[in-house]
């Protein structure tokens, strides 16, 4: 049972560290290409804005969300670091 816990966690936390990388890349993107729109249609360019700004802060909480899940794996492999180191 500790031995999938672990499996989970490891696959949690690779998964989430790509998916936070994507999730600050498309929102600076979007903050990039909301200025370009600007310039030709203000208010679609300034929505753009606004919703890459919210996308990068979003990632700020996924990023403790990936040092929680580190923490927990952490505490895992501690306690039960003799189960885990059975073949």
């Amino acid at each position: 049972m500790v031995t999938i816990y672990n499996r989970i966690l490891t696959e949690e936390v690779r998964d989430h560290a790509l998916y936070a990388r994507i999730l600050v890349a498309t929102g600076l993107g979007l903050v990039v290409f909301g200025f370009v729109v600007a310039q030709y249609y203000f208010p679609l360019g300034l929505l753009l804005i606004i919703v890459g700004i919210l996308r990068t802060i979003n990632s700020v909480y996924d990023f403790q969300r990936g040092d929680s899940l580190k923490k927990k794996m952490r505490l895992v492999k501690r306690e039960f670091a003799e189960i885990l180191l059975q073949p």
